[in-house]
């Protein structure tokens, strides 16, 4: 062999070990975790990436994942924002830049930081706009603005975010709330406020904590009368709270009126086994236990607690975050809600997470309540497996089996496809 040969060999062998270094970076990122759980060897395995070749998506991914290694497992968040930065720096609109400005502006938002972030959120719903986290980005703009009583630029976000998403039930309420609570703040707008909030009555009248909320708001102004004969000489007839009047003449059973010490269950609360969160602390990072009435709740007896948690796992279950969702479902449960769009969410969020026993024993209780969306669940299931995901979807129906006599028979014979 000449020297010439052995020289383009080599140089091949050389190419291939770098080439191969780029295309299989997901198997050098599963080795991160197959070689050690320590941070630290993880945080210098993704280094070596990174260094192979800066400009690459392999070492923005391993940058991100670096920074995702000190917020989240070091408990050094300056030093994640630090490096989350550098990466938005250097590649503003690539997808790990999203992922990273998501971080940072979820981390402002947290710590109250509300001028940052406005800021940072606005900047992700724009040059993020495709992802399913734009409309999040969006609503918190507005919370932004309220909570720095910029309350024009509040509502004029609140009302945009109404526009854009119509259909977004979860959050309709919660918006329309604050629109309504911008107008009770501003001189010769209260007619506004009380349209407002009668709307809330009247489009969502089950959802809680709004509805006890617009209808306390709606009392302020003036006394007006909704929904019952006269909700103020009831409330001193029967001297309840009207949160309890609300859900005593409530169709679907909210759950329970009250609990003894409210505060003392909530600090009891600790991390989902299943989930990997605990419902406490995303509560207290949603912002929800900072809404005055809420906290007067949780001061005395707790009415809004279960309705409260419920709607924080709403809002993770849109952008399907189905950890932090199952988390908050879970704990729901627990409270003592038995409503039929809880335990669906909830044995969807087990499936999701591949807990197929504990999706079972939920989607049994479904059963019991709402028997017609088992079969709409199948309908589901079946989708999956014909699209293509076919493990999945044969999960799913087996996970429904044994819970109605009525649909075994139609699962049964799908399996055998």
């Amino acid at each position: 062999m000449s020297f010439g040969e052995v020289g383009v060999n080599r140089w091949h062998f050389l190419t291939l070990l770098v080439f191969s270094s780029f295309f299989c970076f997901g198997c050098l990122s599963d080795s991160a975790y197959l070689i050690s759980n320590d941070p630290q060897k993880r945080i210098f395995h993704y280094a070596n990436i990174y260094k192979l070749n800066p400009e690459s998506d392999q070492a923005r991914q391993a940058q991100l994942e670096i920074g995702k290694i000190y917020y989240d497992q070091l408990a050094n968040p300056a030093r994640g924002l630090e490096v989350f930065g550098k990466l938005i720096a250097a590649n503003p609109v690539a997808p790990e830049a999203g992922e990273a400005l998501w971080y940072i502006s979820t981390h402002h938002f947290q710590e109250k930081e509300y001028d940052l972030a406005c800021q940072k959120f606005l900047q992700f719903a724009l040059d993020f706009s495709n992802d399913a986290r734009s409309q999040v980005a969006r609503l918190r703009v507005a919370d932004c603005f309220f909570e720095l009583r910029d309350l024009d630029s509040s509502a004029k976000y609140y009302r945009d975010y109404r526009k854009r998403y119509p259909d977004d039930l979860h959050n309709l309420p919660y918006v329309m709330l604050r629109i309504g609570m911008v107008y009770a703040n501003q001189p010769g707008s209260f007619v506004q406020a009380r349209k407002v909030f009668s709307q809330i009555l009247k489009e969502f009248p089950n959802a809680m904590p709004h509805v006890a909320l617009a209808r306390e708001k709606l009392l302020d102004l003036g006394g007006i009368t909704v929904g019952f004969s006269n909700v103020r000489e009831l409330r001193a007839q029967s001297k309840v709270s009207p949160v309890d009047l609300i859900r005593q003449n409530s169709e679907t059973g909210i759950g329970p009126l009250t609990r003894l010490d409210a505060r003392s269950t909530f600090d009891s609360w600790t991390k989902s086994e299943t989930f990997g969160y605990n419902a406490k602390v995303l509560l207290q990072q949603s912002g929800m236990l900072d809404v005055a009435e809420v906290r007067n709740s949780m001061n005395g007896r707790g009415e809004l607690l279960d309705d409260v948690v419920f709607n924080v796992g709403l809002r993770f279950y849109m952008v399907q975050d189905y950890y932090q969702a199952g988390a908050c479902f879970e704990k729901t449960v627990e409270l003592g809600i038995r409503e039929s769009e809880l335990y669906l969410k909830l044995g969807v969020c087990y499936r999701k997470v591949e807990e197929w026993g504990k999706a079972t024993e939920a989607f049994r209780e479904l059963a019991k309540v709402a028997p017609e969306d088992i079969g709409r669940l199948i309908d589901s299931s079946l989708r999956e497996y014909r699209q293509g995901n076919r493990e999945y979807g044969r999960k799913s129906l087996e996970c429904l089996i044994g819970i109605s006599e009525q649909f075994d028979g139609r699962i049964n014979e799908l399996l055998k496809e």
